[in-house]
């Protein structure tokens, strides 16, 4: 059966980085992509939370009040 996560190597390439070299070796490594994908995260997150959800109680398409 497919991996409906898609191909997960660079999470195991990442994995074995950190545990061998530790946060500094894999910061020095990967620098600002890491910095990057943290952000974005929590750009995405925060915008859903904040922006989508309360608009969408407010125009009533998602139960709230």
């Amino acid at each position: 059966m497919k991996n409906p996560m898609g191909n997960k190597s660079w999470w195991s390439s990442w994995k074995a980085l950190y545990r061998k070299q530790g946060w500094r070796g894999f910061l020095k490594e990967k620098g600002w992509t890491v910095v990057l994908l943290f952000f974005l995260i929590y750009a995405i997150r925060d915008s859903v939370l904040y922006l989508v959800l309360p608009y969408l109680i407010w125009k009533g398409i998602w139960p709230g009040n």
